[in-house]
């Protein structure tokens, strides 16, 4: 929920926001009624911040070793 937070909550602020896509993890909430496993929702987060879309901005998932964290265009 942090991740899924931080992204909407910078998102609708106007921000650029870029998801890791192998930098953010969870714990297994099956126990407290999360009906899939943490790879699953890993997945999912992944999956629908690559299609998150406003007006004039898009969402934008991507490994690792491709993030550069110098100054935007």
């Amino acid at each position: 929920m942090c991740v899924r937070g931080t992204l909407h909550g910078a998102f609708v602020r106007g921000y650029e926001v870029t998801l890791v896509q192998d930098g953010h993890t969870t714990e297994d909430l099956r126990p407290w009624g999360v009906p899939v496993s943490p790879e699953q929702v890993i997945a999912h987060t992944n999956t629908y911040w690559t299609w998150t879309a406003a007006r004039g901005r898009t969402g934008a998932v991507v490994p690792a070793a491709e993030v550069d964290f110098g100054a935007a265009t």
